[in-house]
């Protein structure tokens, strides 16, 4: 009877025990074949570009130019993949906390507005800063200034000239907040709920076109873990977006 007991009893408990290194590993391969897939497009680019120059000795200066820029435009989009891939894996190898201080968070919005100001600029969209009161969180402030820029890197890329980026700071429920607002193509529901995960790009705008590979808001929502924090979305399709970090 023990026997009979020990043998169903050990085989569900191995299985319970099991699930969890199973799920790693499925997302462990599943990321593998998504960064694959991602390196192997500018390096199908690159090969396409350089033998079309190999093919075509009489190729003018503008041509040769528009290729060569086509060469290295994808060279740099293949380095920022990579080195987000190796940030998310020291990420994942250490687990570390940041270590806490004290930050401003009106500076760090203040300074962000400032940074991306010229860029506002150029694709004529209005860059503001709006405060309702002081808000000094616990945290690492270099960590923060990524996220904020990583932020507004989404928010340039899904909205369009003549629209609106606003940054607002202030206290929530015993909480330091800081938002990032626009007035883009917003998000569907269903695309809210997996827009964190690692690669994920649900809606057709949000392509390599845009200039990203879908892992600044991994890399986010995990400097903001690592800060005891989190990092929550409001949108609606049409209607612009607003990211909110809490901490």
């Amino acid at each position: 009877l023990g026997m009979l007991l020990a043998v169903p009893t050990g085989w569900w408990l191995a299985n319970r025990s099991m699930k969890p290194i199973r799920e790693a590993f499925d997302r462990q391969r599943a990321f593998v074949a998504d960064a694959s897939h991602e390196l192997r497009t500018p390096l199908t680019l690159i090969r396409a570009e350089a033998e079309y120059q190999d093919r075509s000795p009489d190729l003018s200066q503008a041509e040769l130019h528009e290729s060569r820029a086509t060469i290295i435009r994808e060279v740099d989009s293949m380095a920022g993949l990579v080195s987000s891939l190796l940030q998310l894996a020291r990420m994942d190898e250490s687990a570390a906390r940041l270590v806490g201080q004290h930050i401003d968070l009106e500076a760090v919005a203040a300074e962000a507005v400032e940074r991306f100001q010229s860029l506002a600029a150029e694709r004529g969209i209005a860059l503001g800063f709006d405060t309702s009161s002081p808000a000094t969180a616990l945290g690492d402030r270099a960590a923060t200034d990524q996220v904020v820029s990583i932020l507004l890197d989404n928010a340039f890329a899904y909205t369009p000239a003549g629209g609106k980026i606003t940054l607002r700071s202030g206290m929530q429920a015993g909480k330091a907040t800081l938002a990032v607002t626009d007035t883009g193509i917003g998000i569907s529901p269903s695309d809210q709920q997996r827009i964190f995960d690692r690669f994920y790009r649900g809606d057709p705008a949000r392509s390599r076109s845009s200039g990203g590979a879908g892992l600044g808001l991994s890399i986010a929502t995990e400097l903001m873990a690592a800060q005891h924090g989190r990092i929550t979305v409001e949108s609606e399709p049409g209607a612009g977006a607003a990211f909110n970090l809490h901490l």
